[in-house]
């Protein structure tokens, strides 16, 4: 059916969300008076408090964007007086509870009423000539939200396309260098490695976004040699500052030549590059458990595009891990 109709020209049935969301969906409009805004934050207030809480369970540990307790003391804030925010929190607070709605009841409508009023708080900032970290986090969910809330395949091609226009917008605020390294302040140092773990996962979110589509990513490699921090991980969300960044680079050659439709990559070819991603991790000092879980969760997305047979494998390659 869906095919039938994509073939037709009638791709309605294809997104869960608005093809345009978050830039210009009509169902948007529905937010666009701040009276909507603040009637629908005090609607929400006896369920926020549980969605928020699902956000953070089901989706921050695998993109750690947010500080738990910095957002739930704003939060309070909100439930208490529904206009005490700022409109590029409130796109983020809304996307949150939208992405929290959504992994509670699995209610599309319940759920898309916040992406839709994120949009519109959104659009009354000026997120595209002076783009805040607030606002990327935000365009990170809600391109997280456009992946999840889909209804076919040709949904998630849309968020490729708002992936290349985030990514555009995290170099305008130069997030892919690191900030004011001359300076060692306890507010410079927060801020500098804020910025530099919201690249990671701007970096993250393309790589895995071209990997799912098929299409190119348009990253340049300079921008993937980030530098990382040398603490040990103590918990998951470390790992966007200390392994993952050290293995962008590998992964994003092998992306190239993944999506590559002249110079196909080969199976022996893909073990290197595994092979690599595994040097990298064993020649820094960190536990086998979070070095296992990144590179298994790096192969289970890559391998299955490759569909290697035996027979193409070199004999005289090692492939003993």
């Amino acid at each position: 059916m869906a095919m039938r109709e994509h073939i037709s020209g009638d791709c309605s049935s294809d997104f869960a969300l608005a093809s345009n969301f978050p830039f210009g969906s009509p169902e948007s409009k529905e937010y666009a008076s701040l009276h909507i805004i603040q009637e629908l934050l005090r609607a929400s207030s006896p369920v926020s408090h549980s969605y928020v809480a699902s956000y953070f369970r089901v989706y921050h540990p695998s993109m750690p964007l947010i500080d738990y307790s910095e957002f739930e003391t704003r939060a309070q804030s909100v439930r208490e007086v529904a206009d005490a925010a700022d409109l590029s929190w409130l796109a983020q607070y809304f996307v949150v509870l939208g992405l929290g709605a959504y992994a509670t009841t699995r209610d599309e409508a319940a759920s898309a009423k916040y992406f839709y009023a994120s949009e519109a708080c959104l659009s009354k900032t000026s997120y595209m000539s002076h783009p805040t970290t607030t606002n990327i986090s935000t365009l990170c969910l809600m391109i997280l939200a456009k992946s999840v809330a889909h209804a076919t395949c040709w949904a998630l091609d849309t968020s490729w396309n708002a992936m290349g226009f985030l990514v555009r917008l995290a170099m305008m605020m130069v997030l892919h260098k690191p900030w004011m390294p001359e300076f060692e302040e306890p507010a410079i140092v927060y801020e500098r490695e804020l910025r530099r773990r919201l690249w990671v996962v701007v970096v993250y979110m393309d790589i895995q976004m071209s990997l799912i589509t098929g299409q190119q990513s348009l990253l340049p490699q300079d921008a993937l040699a980030i530098t990382p921090k040398a603490d040990l991980p103590t918990v998951l969300e470390d790992c966007f500052d200390s392994i993952l960044p050290r293995s962008l680079s590998i992964i994003g050659k092998f992306l190239t030549r993944t999506n590559s439709q002249t110079n196909q990559i080969t199976y022996d070819e893909a073990v290197r590059y595994f092979l690599s991603s595994r040097t990298v991790h064993s020649s820094w000092a960190i536990r086998a458990v979070y070095r296992g879980a990144f590179a298994v969760s790096c192969l289970i997305l890559v391998f299955p595009r490759l569909q290697p047979r035996i027979d193409d494998a070199s004999p005289e390659a090692d492939y003993s891990f």
